[in-house]
């Protein structure tokens, strides 16, 4: 996977269906393609959401990112560890940043959390 960011602005709280909110993606079958998908998680048992068939349980209200490489071609779920709290009704700024070795989360503008 190479070098990109990923930012957008997104809304929680009670006016916000419960849902699984995809942010951004690029999503295939195909682990060749270099897949992967940037999603925040607002339903109570978001477990029970099987398109993705990908979510581990008591995720709500969390920052995800799967990738599926041609190393994995099983996706891999990534999820924010949530140490910078969310404006629970409003907007909220989000990031995510692939800089070939590591990918980090960003919540409102502060760094949140890594992986290698």
């Amino acid at each position: 996977m190479g070098t990109m960011v990923i930012e957008a602005q997104v809304m929680i709280g009670p006016e916000v269906p419960n849902v699984v909110q995809t942010i951004a993606a690029r999503w295939s079958p195909k682990p060749e393609f270099q897949s992967w998908i940037l999603f925040l998680v607002t339903a109570p048992d978001a477990s029970s959401y099987g398109r993705l068939g990908i979510l581990p349980p008591d995720v709500n209200g969390t920052l995800l990112f799967a990738p599926m490489t041609d190393r994995s071609p099983v996706p891999q779920v990534l999820a924010a560890e949530g140490f910078q709290p969310w404006h629970s009704r409003g907007w909220n700024h989000v990031a995510l940043s692939v800089d070939g070795s590591r990918i980090s989360f960003y919540i409102n503008g502060r760094y949140d959390s890594s992986f290698p």
